[in-house]
């Protein structure tokens, strides 16, 4: 896993002590909250996930019969 300092390339506010990792498409803050980004190609993939908060980005792109 690796781990960055500077923020991704397109960041336009980067914000001090936050660890970001490009490949897991995923970033944490320095009170241990994590900000992660999924797919909605393989919904099955996301069966069992715990999630405090999530959005939905572009609903109408969504296939019919995802849930979140």
């Amino acid at each position: 896993m690796e781990e960055y300092d500077t923020p991704p390339k397109g960041s336009q506010h980067p914000v001090t002590g936050v660890a970001y990792n490009e490949m897991e498409f995923r970033c944490e803050f320095p009170n241990r909250a994590r900000y992660r980004l999924f797919g909605a190609v393989n919904p099955d993939g996301m069966r069992g996930l715990y999630l405090d908060r999530a959005t939905k980005d572009e609903p109408a792109d969504i296939r019919q019969g995802f849930h979140m």
